[in-house]
């Protein structure tokens, strides 16, 4: 299991101190939680609930475009400041989650808010999160207010097996998920380490699919990586199939080769051209024979 935690945010991005709201009555740049808290008397008094559900529709950007490309890495968004100041009105928990998605695919993923600082009607998201959700530059999004629960398991994927190959892939995955709120089934998640990047997805959550990450103990766990052989399978993959053949090959030119010369493979043959064993026809003795055989010497 891994704690997973992170620093709180500066006042600067989005803390309760900084957020500021303008009532429709009073000064300007009067402290938000004031109007909240009147806001709160006025619909108490009129035996009335503060609404609990925030959905907005905004043109997403990326990080780049906002001149923020340092806040690519995490999950946290920028929001324009008008959704603060519905949200200061509602009975919200925090730290805010939100649920972005695609109303073309409805893909969907969470994040958390980091600053409230976009241009109306705009909102910037970390880039690789446009790509999990297949969007563009300027497409529409749908941001919704959510509660999620504390994260008790996740398991990931990596996408190569290099990742595992990491002297400790676990150091490595806690810081990066310092940088993030939640973590959503789906998501394909980039570390950047060693001048190398490896994409991990997010196969299980527990609970629900979806969780938060902010001050839990979570356990963690690797998936088997996409395109991991086994040792003996992958020896087994690796073993050179041509020398088989140039070995068969070397086999059958050495048996053309025996073929080709066999000592003493002829058979005999008599002078006159006749089987062995065959008998002498009559007559083909000529005188010789009508004579007998006659020794050198004379004698018989």
């Amino acid at each position: 299991s891994m704690r997973v935690s992170g620093p709180p945010p500066p006042a600067s991005h989005g803390t309760r101190a900084a957020w500021r709201e303008t009532p429709g009555s009073g000064a300007p740049g009067a402290p938000s939680w004031g109007g909240r808290a009147a806001a709160m008397a006025f619909l108490g008094a009129h035996g009335m609930r503060a609404p609990t559900t925030y959905e907005h529709s905004f043109h997403c950007f990326s990080m780049a475009v906002a001149g923020r490309p340092n806040l690519e890495d995490g999950d946290k968004i920028l929001l324009p400041p008008s959704s603060l100041e519905l949200l200061a009105r509602m009975q919200v928990e925090y730290p805010m989650l939100f649920e972005l998605v695609n109303p073309e695919t409805t893909g969907h993923t969470h994040c958390g808010v980091l600053e409230f600082s976009a241009e109306e009607g705009r909102c910037h998201i970390p880039f690789w999160m446009m790509e999990n959700l297949c969007l563009g530059e300027g497409a529409m999004i749908n941001v919704k207010n959510v509660s999620l629960p504390k994260a008790r398991f996740v398991k990931f994927r990596p996408q190569t097996p290099e990742f595992v190959e990491l002297s400790d892939p676990r150091a490595v995955l806690e810081r990066k998920l310092r940088t993030f709120s939640c973590v959503t089934v789906g998501d394909h998640i980039c570390i950047q380490y060693l001048e190398k990047k490896f994409v991990l997805e997010v196969t299980e959550v527990e609970p629900n699919g979806a969780a938060s990450i902010i001050e839990t103990d979570c356990e963690v766990d690797f998936d088997t990586p996409v395109g991991y052989q086994p040792p003996v399978a992958a020896a087994a993959a690796a073993a050179p199939a041509a020398p088989r053949e140039l070995q068969k090959a070397q086999v059958v030119e050495d048996e053309k080769d025996t073929a080709k010369f066999v000592p003493f493979g002829g058979g005999a043959r008599r002078v006159d051209g006749k089987a062995r064993g065959a008998a002498a026809e009559p007559g083909s003795g000529g005188a010789d024979e009508a004579k007998g055989a006659r020794r050198v010497d004379g004698k018989a």
